[in-house]
């Protein structure tokens, strides 16, 4: 039949029909199903190393984040397609630079690549198309981060389904003194999640990715740049805005006593793990003035959690 679609009251005007049209309504519903297509059925197959699903997910009751302060930072879910193995880490914000310091650390602890991220439309990412420092960071790892269109979360389901699971079996009964010790317990909690019998998979997580990591490639001998960097021209007060915090840039001349005035200044925030920016100060921020020197700052802070207050001498 070329036309199984065809309205019962256009196939009774073509057979004559003159009885009722309910029943000839009731006798064509009852026959279409014979004459109908087959229906197009699409299964997914997930090939070993190639795809590995990324999401952010946040705790559904605050933590402290350091000064008295609670918050709800994000936390990074790196799922693989194939094995369904699964990685994850707080992040202090939902920046690119920290995004692309999240992924770098997974990866480092996976110690391979895949040849492709999936992505929803973070703005962290990008939105359409990659941002610059992202497509930079996929270039140096020579990976492709595809960017899913908007409202398709069933597209990366898996990582969708792992953020569900976190907040079932991890977060209930758990109390965090930190970020730090948030990741820490994740951590601890981690192997026994990778370890469960999946049915679809006929197979463990944590038995599949060897398969998985095979197939990918090695870690490139270049580390990429995940580093948040600003060249500004110091004001007259010398304070550079950093983070919704004021930092005043000194030199190491200056801890002794003069402050000096360079014309411009670039600052480098290197953001390695959250406990780097709400307990341990040392080696988060770095100032670098002229032409190549390290220095401390001073803050005042505005953020809620990045206590800066003091900041001096790093190295």
């Amino acid at each position: 039949m070329k036309t199984p679609t065809m309205p019962a009251a256009t196939l009774a005007e073509r057979v004559g029909w003159s009885g009722s049209a309910s029943l000839f309504r009731a006798k064509v519903a009852a026959i279409r199903p014979e004459y109908a297509p087959p229906d197009p059925a699409d299964r997914l197959v997930h090939e070993p190393g190639f795809q590995v699903q990324c999401d952010l997910w946040s705790p559904h009751e605050p933590l402290p984040v350091g000064a008295g302060q609670h918050d709800t930072p994000p936390v990074l879910v790196m799922t693989s397609a194939f094995s369904g193995f699964i990685q994850a880490r707080m992040l202090p914000s939902r920046t690119t630079p920290d995004l692309l310091g999240g992924m770098w650390t997974l990866l480092q602890d996976a110690q391979a690549v895949p040849s492709r991220l999936l992505w929803d439309n973070e703005s962290g990412i990008g939105r359409r198309r990659p941002t610059e420092p992202v497509a930079a960071f996929a270039g140096s790892l020579g990976l492709e981060i595809k960017l899913l269109p908007p409202r398709d979360p069933e597209s990366k389901g898996m990582v969708e389904r792992m953020n569900r699971f976190f907040r079932q079996r991890f977060m209930p009964g758990r109390d965090f003194r930190s970020p730090a010790d948030f990741n820490g317990q994740l951590e601890d909690w981690l192997p026994k999640a990778n370890h469960r019998y999946s049915r679809s998979r006929h197979g463990r997580p944590d038995e599949l990715i060897v398969l998985d990591r095979e197939r990918m490639r090695e870690l490139p001998p270049v580390t990429p740049e995940a580093v948040f960097r600003n060249a500004v021209r110091l004001p007259r007060d010398y304070y550079v805005r950093v983070f919704s915090n004021d930092l005043r840039p000194w030199t190491r001349r200056s801890l002794g006593g003069s402050l000096m005035s360079p014309r411009g200044c670039q600052m480098g925030c290197v953001r390695n793990a959250v406990s780097d920016l709400l307990e341990n100060h040392d080696g988060y921020y770095r100032t670098r003035i002229g032409q190549g020197r390290f220095a401390g700052c001073e803050g005042r802070c505005r953020r809620r959690h990045g206590v800066v207050q003091g900041l001096r001498g790093l190295r």
